[in-house]
This record gives structure tokens, sequence and C-alpha cells, in this order.
């Protein structure tokens, strides 16, 4: 493939010599160009959008193929993971590689197999959302050995593609979901980025000052992807975007969807000010998602009907931290092996 068949539609012959330039890093490199214009990238057909994967012991998957030769060696209790916005699945390894990764020590404490999702995080959430959940339902209906349970994590925008994924597969009727015993959210925002909305705000804003400059500054900022702006509040289901203007001023989710019934939520989320209800908590949390946006609750502390089983506030814990910390995993495996505690939220120190 040549870098003019590369770009074809779209300027990004840069993108095309920076794969070219750094071959270890080409699905990095993707991941990045399609969270910035992936949906784009998919309408276009381009050869480089990301098309969703699931990879087993490293192998991606051919879901279009017969899934029966393609894996071996797997459990009947299968974990799945979800990264996050700009990601592939390394992001859950540790960044100086001699560490192990969740889905690892997982495997080994609990006896999983670990199924990694890679998908366009550029696109529309609820649309990776209904991908996935069809493409787990196409899995689990071939994995080898009977399922028996079945344990989802996701890590920031991944939280909220796999909770759009429950949704569809509860309307779906899909088995997997009845298998499905818990969901970790990570850093997940669910009420939306502060960033993403001020974001939104100032486009809005600059939108409607009828001047030259200012519209086509407006302009410049709303060729954001359609799952960039989907974080500006959380979007999971598709009545959120479809027949509506994406860039108009919102100020919050106009629908709100239940937790998975039978399924176990867990929370876990970081904050770099003193303690949780600082007020640089609010607007800072781990420098990406706010303690209140990751609990699903209101501003000021309010539950909602939406409220995990159990959640979990690590002060000084950055957005980048959760997905390789220790601590995390500590919360995650007691979690795991003795279920909520009686008390609806802990917060403790990294």
């Amino acid at each position: 493939m040549t870098a003019d068949e590369a770009s074809t539609g779209i300027p990004w012959r840069m993108a095309w010599e920076l794969l070219r330039a750094l071959p270890e890093k080409r699905n990095e490199v993707l991941a990045v160009l399609n969270g910035a214009v992936g949906d784009r990238l998919e309408q276009q057909r381009s050869p480089l959008r990301t098309s969703m994967r699931l990879l087993v012991h490293g192998r991606e998957l051919d879901l279009e193929g017969d899934l029966r030769g393609q894996l071996e060696g797997v459990r009947p209790r299968v974990l799945v993971l979800a990264h996050g916005f700009m990601c592939t699945e390394s992001i859950w390894t540790f960044p100086n590689g001699k560490g192990r990764s969740f889905g690892e020590r997982l495997a080994e404490d609990v006896g999983v197999t670990p199924v990694y999702v890679r998908y366009n995080s550029g696109r529309h959430i609820s649309v990776n959302g209904r991908e996935l959940a069809h493409a787990l339902e196409r899995l689990f209906a071939v994995w080898p050995v009977p399922v028996e349970e079945v344990n989802v994590m996701g890590y920031s925008m991944g939280g909220l593609v796999t909770r759009s994924a429950t949704h569809y597969a509860e309307e779906a009727g899909h088995r997997w979901l009845a298998l499905t015993e818990r969901l970790f959210l990570l850093g997940v925002p669910m009420r939306g980025l502060t960033f993403e909305q001020l974001m939104g705000a100032s486009s809005f804003i600059l939108r409607t000052i009828p001047t030259p400059v200012t519209r086509i500054t407006a302009w410049v900022l709303n060729q954001r992807s359609a799952g960039v702006k989907d974080l500006r509040h959380g979007y999971i289901v598709d009545e959120e975007w479809q027949d509506q203007d994406v860039d108009r001023f919102t100020f919050g989710r106009q629908h709100t969807v239940p937790l998975a019934r039978g399924v176990h939520h867990y929370v876990v989320a970081g904050n770099l000010a003193g303690h949780e209800h600082h007020p640089l908590a609010k607007f800072l949390g781990d420098a990406l998602v706010t303690p209140y946006s990751a609990k699903d609750e209101g501003f000021t502390g309010t539950p909602s009907a939406r409220a995990a089983h159990a959640t979990r506030v690590f002060d000084g814990l950055s957005h980048m931290a959760i997905v390789n910390h220790d601590a995390v995993y500590d919360q995650i495996l007691r979690w795991w092996l003795y279920g909520p505690p009686g008390l609806p939220c802990e917060s403790a120190d990294a």
C-alpha cells in the first residue's frame, strides 16, 4: 500500500510516513489517529481505520472465520478488558515492561482467560458498544470449553464502551450477559470529562459570534471525532447523538441507562487533590476524570440510582496510573474474592 492509497479522502500522508518510520509502534500510532478522526476514516473506509478486534494469548482473532481453530488453551472463566481513548491493549502493561498486567495477574490468581478488546475510539461509543456486544456473543458461542463465567473490565472510554455493550446485550438477549458476574470500571467518565465539556461550550459560544475568525475557530474545534464528543457527558446509547446536532450546547445526558441486572459493578477513581471532596477534585480529579463523574453521582456527591455496588477513590493517583497500580489491583482482587463490602463507598490513599 502506498502513502497515497493510505490517505485516500483524508490528507494523512504524515501519519502514513510515521507508520513507516515506527513499524513496531504501528498499532499505537493508528490508535492515536483513529481517536482523532476515526469516525471519518470509518466513513471513507480508509485503510488506516481500526476495526474491532478481540485478542486471546496475544493473537488477534478473525471473527469472520472459524474461531474454534483459533482458540487454544482457554479456560471456562473469562475476563474481557477494554482500553481507553487513543489506546490499544498495550495500555494494560507496565510502562517499563517489567510488571505483570492486571489480566496476567488475574489469570494466575483467579483462573481466568483474558480477552483484550481493540477498537476505533474515534467512533461513537454506542457504535463500539453494540459491535462489542455482538462480537462477544459470537466469541463465547464457539469458546472451546463451556463458558461458566464472564467478567469485564473497562478503562476510561473503554468503561463506557463496556457499559454500552451490556445495554445492547440486554436488549438483544445475549447469552454472555447472563453469564457476566462482575464489571470493573477504572477511571471511567460516566458523567463526562470536564475538559471536553469546556471544549464543547467554547466551540458553541464561538459559533454564535458573527465574525469569520470566531466561526472558523469554532469549525476547527468541532472537527473533534464523534468519540471525543461522546466523552462530553458520557454518552453510551444511540439516542444521545442520532438525529441531533452533536455540537449543540448541553448540560448533561438526556438518556440514563440502568446498570445491567445481575452484574456486580465496581468503580475505581483517581484523585490528585488532597481528598475527593477537595474543591480541586471537582474539576481536576485524576487529571482527566473526576471522582463524582467516575462514580456517576451528582456534582455535590448526591448518589444516583446507577451507583456501583462498591467504589474506591485513590487519593494521589493519576488517570494513567490506574491501569497498572498495585494498590488498585489489590482492591480489585479483594472485590473479586469477597464481593461488595457492606458499606457503599470507601476512600483511601494510594
